[in-house]
């Protein structure tokens, strides 16, 4: 059964084929890299990378910290298709844009679906610079995906209650813990942004039981999840959120936190990939 609707099929179609053209390799994992990775990718084998400039149809991300590169790496035997560049709807792409990242690969065959991001701390106890196993998710950008996909596939039995996969979450988290990793496990809000939360919103979300929040993430996690694929979501917290008046985020600040972290991140990467399903 076709999972994705003509006109979704039409739209990803043209540009999936332009890709599938120049990539040498197969992925085993695809992986959405979030604000200020981008450079991190460096330290691994690159398989190949190719400019989204060069890929006719591929849109563009203007995001500071995301670098419009399609990055093929190789990590311990596993081979990862990385979106260096994430579609964000605040800089006013549509759906199909900001679903690229997993419509595409799913043409593919790909199943194994890695989110990271970069998260605001709603929770008291978080800090800059941990990690955060996604549990759940909290949609707030009041954007449904059902129109993309077939009509058929919500009589499909097999969708997951959880949008992420319990068995790679709990070999992930192993792994962390044999890395001596500390780690949180937490929902994640997504809003549409691109402006910081207010003291007054940051109350609302508390009280939401939210524990980071950030403008990714979720929308691709619910399109995943109604394709039957094993994903993985981990926010880094960048930035702690406070009810108070007197501080104050930028995006500078999300990408210094990255940078700071940047050797304990590629650990839980490694990690991420390594417990990966074969």
């Amino acid at each position: 059964m076709v999972l994705l609707s003509e006109e979704t099929l039409e739209k990803i179609f043209s540009v999936s084929y332009e890709v599938a053209a120049v990539i040498n390799y197969m992925p085993n994992i695809v992986i959405s890299s979030g604000s200020g990775l981008c450079d991190m990718w460096k330290n691994y084998k690159i398989l190949q990378s190719i400019p989204y400039s060069e890929i006719p149809y591929m849109p563009k991300s203007d995001v500071e910290g995301h670098n419009d590169e399609l990055i093929l790496i190789e990590h311990n035997g596993k081979i990862a298709m990385v979106f260096a560049g994430r579609f964000h709807l605040y800089e006013g792409h549509g759906l199909e844009n900001v679903l690229l990242p997993v419509l595409m690969p799913y043409l593919y065959g790909v199943k194994n679906y890695l989110y990271l991001n970069a998260a605001g701390g709603l929770n008291s106890i978080y800090k800059q610079g941990d990690i955060m196993l996604i549990t759940s998710t909290i949609n707030f950008t009041y954007k449904k995906i059902i129109h993309l996909f077939n009509k058929q596939i919500f009589g499909v039995n097999n969708i997951a209650k959880n949008l992420f996969s319990e068995e790679w979450s709990r070999n992930f988290a192993n792994q962390l813990v044999e890395k001596g990793i500390p780690y949180h496990k937490g929902t994640y809000i997504a809003v549409t942004g691109p402006s910081y939360e207010t003291p007054a919103e940051v109350r609302f979300f508390r009280r939401m039981k939210g524990d980071a929040i950030g403008m990714s993430t979720v929308i691709e996690s619910l399109a995943g999840n109604l394709l039957g694929l094993n994903q993985l979501g981990i926010s880094i917290i960048t930035n702690t959120l406070t009810e108070h008046n007197f501080q104050k985020t930028n995006h500078k600040d999300v990408l210094d936190t990255i940078t700071d972290n940047i050797g304990r991140i590629s650990e839980v990467i490694d990690a991420a990939i390594d417990s990966s399903p074969v």
